[in-house]
């Protein structure tokens, strides 16, 4: 059985997944578009957990992502830009210690951490 692909076109504009913010996962709302809604009023949350990144660059749910992955192997087109997805790999973000300014000294870095200590003594 053969499958091909759509044209990347057709796919990133049609549903709208291209305008979806980064942290969103577009498999979780493509999942929930063509599923029933839930309950009135009840609010879903799309929000990427796991994240893993594809080759493309884009984000999705490990689950999400892993799932179409053993389903279509590597014939499963990206959904915000049409690219084939072939790897994934853990998305893994360094977080920067917002107390400390660009152009510290360590000297000044040392003062800091020494008002620090001296403010819980008292």
């Amino acid at each position: 059985m053969m499958r091909t692909l759509l044209p990347k076109s057709y796919l990133v504009s049609s549903k709208g997944f291209d305008q979806l913010p980064s942290n969103q996962c577009a498999i979780c709302h493509d999942n929930a578009s063509s599923a029933e809604s839930g309950p009135v009023g009840q609010v879903q949350d799309f929000t990427v957990h796991n994240p893993y990144e594809t080759n493309c660059g884009h984000t999705y749910c490990y689950y999400c992502v892993q799932s179409k992955i053993s389903i279509f192997g590597d014939e499963w087109p990206c959904l915000q830009c049409g690219e084939r997805v072939e790897t994934i790999h853990k998305l893994i973000e360094k977080v920067e210690d917002e107390t400390k300014q660009e152009g510290d000294t360590k000297e000044e870095e040392e003062k800091d951490e020494n008002e620090k200590k001296a403010d819980e003594k008292e």
